[in-house]
C-alpha cells in the first residue's frame, strides 16, 4: 500500500473521528456559540473566503500573464487556496474567541490537528526524501501533504498562542 493511501485512510479515520466527538459534545446546549461568537465566525468565514476567492484569481492571472503553464498539476491550485482560506478563518475565529463554543475543550480539537499534523509530515518528509514533489516542473499532489500539514501546524499554534496569552490576561 502506497503512502497517498495510506494518508487517505488516516484522513478519513481523523475527521470519522472529529464528526463523532462533534456529534457527541454538541448535543447539549452548552457547547453553542453565543451570539457575539456567531458574528465573529460569520466575519472570519467572510476574510477565509476572500482568501480563497483573491489566491484564486491572483494564480489564474500569475499562470495566465507570466508564466507559459500552470504551476501544479490539477487540482493542486484550488486544495492550496483551501488551505490559505482555513488558515484565515481559523486564525480569526481564535484570535476573537470564536473558534470553539463557550465550553468546548480545545485539546479534543487540538489532539485531532496533531494526528493529521504527525500522519501528513510523516509522507511529506518521505515524498520530499524521493523527490517526488515537483515533477515536470509542475507542483505535484505530493506537495499537498506539506500544505495540509503546515495548515494545521499553524493553527495548532494559534490556538497554543491564543490559550497562553487568555492565561495571562486571567492572572
Amino acid at each position: 500500500m502506497d503512502t497517498m493511501k495510506i494518508t487517505f485512510i488516516i484522513v478519513c479515520a481523523a475527521i470519522a473521528i472529529f464528526i463523532l466527538l462533534i456529534k457527541k459534545y454538541s448535543m447539549d446546549d452548552s457547547n453553542r456559540y453565543d451570539e457575539r461568537q456567531v458574528a465573529m465566525r460569520s466575519k472570519a468565514y467572510k476574510f477565509g473566503f476572500g482568501t480563497v476567492l483573491a489566491y484564486n484569481v491572483l494564480y489564474y492571472l500569475a499562470t495566465a500573464i507570466f508564466f507559459e503553464k500552470p504551476l501544479m498539476q490539477d487540482g493542486i491550485a484550488p486544495m492550496v487556496g483551501v488551505c490559505l482560506g482555513l488558515v484565515v478563518f481559523a486564525i480569526e475565529c481564535i484570535r476573537n474567541d470564536a473558534f470553539f463554543s463557550i465550553r468546548q475543550n480545545p485539546w479534543v480539537y487540538m489532539l485531532l490537528c496533531l494526528i493529521v499534523v504527525l500522519s501528513n509530515g510523516y509522507v511529506s518528509f518521505q515524498n520530499i526524501r524521493d523527490g517526488l514533489l515537483i515533477k515536470d516542473g509542475l507542483m505535484t499532489e505530493s506537495c499537498l501533504q506539506p500544505i495540509i500539514t503546515v495548515t494545521f501546524l499553524i493553527i495548532i499554534i494559534a490556538i497554543i498562542v491564543k490559550l497562553i496569552f487568555s492565561r495571562e490576561e486571567e492572572e
